[in-house]
C-alpha cells in the first residue's frame, strides 16, 4: 500500500495541471461473457476525446454501435449502424446505468509484468462485495479516464483505474464472482500508435 501511495504522489507531481496525453491511436479489444456471448471493441483515442465501438454478430446480422462521452455536454452520442442505415443519439449522463458497485472495492496493485509485445503491464487486483478483477494496465497508453467517469460506468478497471487517480488504460481483464465463476473476460487484440480522425468522434 506505502509503494501504491507514493507511486500515485509521484504520478501527481510528475503530471501536475500540465499533464499533456501523449498516446494517440486505436485499442481493439475482445470481450467474452460468462455465457460465452463475445464482442470486438474498439477505442479510439485522442488528446481529450475517446470513444468506443462495439461490433455484434447474431443470427439477425451485423450492428455496429459507437459512443462517444462529451464531458462537456454531460451526454453521450449514441451512433448505431445496421444494414437498414445510421441513427444518431444523444444520451444524458444521468441515463447511463451501472451493474456494478465499487462504493466498497479494494484494488491493490500487484507490481509489474513484462509483456513481449506491450512491455511493462502494471498488474492490479479489484475486490468488490460481488466480484474479483484482475486486471493488466498499459500506462504508457496515458488516457486520464477520470474525465470519462460519468460514462464508463461498467467496466471494474477502468472504475479503479479513476478511483485510485491512475493513468492507463486496462488491457486484459478476468472478473470473477465470489464463487469463481466467469462474469467477463476481456482480452487485447491490438495496440496501435496512430493518427485517428476526429470523424470517430462525431
Amino acid at each position: 500500500m506505502i509503494k501504491l501511495l507514493g507511486a500515485l504522489s509521484f504520478v501527481f507531481l510528475f503530471f501536475g495541471s500540465s499533464y499533456a496525453q501523449t498516446f494517440e491511436g486505436i485499442v481493439v479489444l475482445r470481450q467474452v461473457s460468462g455465457e460465452g456471448f463475445a464482442n470486438d471493441l474498439t477505442w479510439y483515442i485522442k488528446k481529450d476525446k475517446i470513444a468506443f465501438e462495439i461490433i455484434n454478430i447474431s443470427e439477425t446480422g451485423t450492428m455496429k454501435m459507437r459512443f462517444v462521452p462529451k464531458p462537456k455536454q454531460n451526454s453521450m452520442l449514441m451512433v448505431i449502424n445496421t444494414a437498414q442505415g445510421e441513427t444518431k443519439n444523444e444520451i444524458s449522463a444521468s441515463e447511463i446505468s451501472s451493474d456494478i458497485d465499487m462504493s466498497k472495492s479494494e484494488v491493490k496493485d500487484n507490481g509489474v509484468k513484462n509483456s513481449a509485445e506491450f512491455g511493462e503491464l502494471n498488474m492490479m487486483t479489484i475486490s468488490t462485495p460481488n466480484a474479483v478483477t484482475e486486471s493488466e494496465i498499459d500506462k504508457s497508453i496515458d488516457v486520464d479516464l477520470s474525465k470519462y467517469v460519468a460514462f464508463l460506468k461498467n467496466d471494474y478497471a477502468i472504475q479503479a483505474l479513476i478511483k485510485t487517480k491512475q493513468i492507463g488504460f486496462p488491457l486484459n481483464s478476468v472478473t470473477k464472482d465470489k464463487n469463481g465463476n466467469l462474469i467477463s473476460k476481456i482480452s487485447v487484440i491490438s495496440v496501435k500508435r496512430t493518427a485517428v480522425s476526429d470523424n470517430f468522434f462525431n
